[in-house]
């Protein structure tokens, strides 16, 4: 869904406190992705900006999105399930997929709502 959602191989985010985030040219606009789940972008030009949960104190900022990207440290590979073939895995030590969490996968199947791939 991330690679559907941002239109690339991955989503390199952020996890970022929202009491921390402050918003300084409006404030941008969100698609319901799955149930609880937004997705957010600038209403004006479309960027993708970031990623959350309803109920979460944080969200995860699209690291692209940042000014000086390059700066940022990437410390995990989560979704590790659904990496592209051929891509080579990230230097990190954090590696994680979402098949540990049993029922996950079929429970956001259940409420996305993203165009189906199958009617692409």
């Amino acid at each position: 869904m991330c690679q559907k959602a941002v239109g690339a191989p991955f989503a390199a985010h952020i996890g970022v406190a929202k009491v921390s985030l402050e918003w300084t040219r409006g404030e941008p606009s969100e698609f319901e992705s799955s149930d609880q789940i937004y997705r957010g972008f600038c209403r004006d030009c479309g960027t993708y900006l970031y990623f959350r949960r309803a109920l979460s104190e944080r969200q995860s900022m699209a690291i692209a999105a940042f000014d000086r990207a390059a700066e940022i440290t990437i410390i995990a590979e989560l979704g590790i399930e659904s990496r592209w073939p051929g891509l080579v895995p990230l230097p990190v030590e954090q590696l994680s997929s979402e098949e540990d969490n049993p029922g996950c996968l079929e429970a956001i199947q259940a409420s996305n709502h993203q165009h189906p791939d199958h009617d692409t």
